[in-house]
């Protein structure tokens, strides 16, 4: 099943904060990632915690996408949130976010 990606509005400021060559980067893993399987546990998908931010995270190098597949629209992947991860510390548009 291919599913359809959408952004939250957060998202398209989050994308600015990041150069070209990394919109690129996480635009294509997302793509790449998301499209076909987006349920699946892989080597670089993973479920998260109950946070208020997504219920499943797509790391893409020390670059983070948070998603969800809501109930109400099951063929659509929403990327809720897109940060830089640095350590154990996460940025979204440059703000420290505490998980």
């Amino acid at each position: 099943m291919a599913y359809a990606i959408a952004f939250a509005q957060s998202v398209r400021k989050q994308l600015l904060t990041l150069t070209a060559r990394e919109r690129t980067r996480v635009s294509d893993a997302i793509e790449e990632q998301l499209s076909h399987q987006s349920l699946v546990e892989t080597k670089h998908r993973k479920v998260l915690r109950p946070n208020p931010i997504g219920p499943s995270e797509l790391r893409a190098g020390y670059f983070r996408a948070f998603d969800d597949v809501a109930v109400d629209e099951p063929d659509t992947v929403w990327i809720r949130a897109v940060g830089r991860k640095r350590g154990n510390k996460l940025y979204f548009g440059g703000q420290e976010i505490r998980l």
